[in-house]
């Protein structure tokens, strides 16, 4: 294993839909950081995709992602059965986040795993209707092989030194993120 590298690093919004917000445990919460880390990340010219499961029916997602990210519609829980691995995910590591965390993001991890990939589960940006749901998921994913991290973890990993040029916007991130959560608890 090695810490995240955002020279060979994908990222992968799964779900975040209109329908599923509301259904599932924080799903406001979870969003409200999602969409920061993405409109930062999208700064930070990253590779992210996001998909989008059956949008007719469950909608599209509830924030604007980066103008230069790949949308892709799904019907297959797992973004990788209808796309090939180098659509979803271009990169030999994946930073995964979305909705939920024992469907669409537990078959997603999987195929990422099976197909090679070193795959980064962001723990406070995964969700599900039940904390059972995403615990069991998440500790699945690990024994897998996913490496379970937190949103700090992978902001300090893709700037890695204060005299990093995003370091300013990184650390103005986390304390954004620190207040958010500090006012959910």
């Amino acid at each position: 294993m090695t810490l995240i590298d955002r020279h060979w690093t994908s990222v992968l919004l799964i779900d975040a839909q209109e329908r599923w917000v509301p259904e599932v445990e924080l799903g406001d919460l979870v969003t409200s950081m999602c969409e920061r880390l993405m409109a930062w990340l999208g700064d930070q010219q990253a590779g992210v995709v996001a998909t989008g499961h059956c949008v007719d029916k469950l909608g599209n997602t509830v924030f604007e992602v980066p103008k230069t990210a790949a949308r892709l519609d799904k019907t297959a829980f797992s973004a990788i059965e209808g796309y090939s691995v180098q659509v979803v995910a271009p990169q030999q590591q994946v930073i995964v986040l979305g909705m939920e965390s024992h469907v669409c993001v537990l078959q997603t991890v999987m195929d990422l795993l099976d197909a090679g990939k070193q795959v980064f589960v962001v723990s406070d940006l995964v969700a599900s209707r039940d904390l059972v749901n995403k615990t069991v998921a998440l500790a699945w994913k690990q024994a897998a092989g996913a490496v379970i991290v937190t949103i700090e973890m992978i902001l300090f990993e893709w700037v890695r030194n204060v005299s990093d040029e995003s370091f300013g916007s990184m650390l103005q991130l986390v304390k954004h993120f620190r207040q958010i959560k500090d006012a959910d608890s």
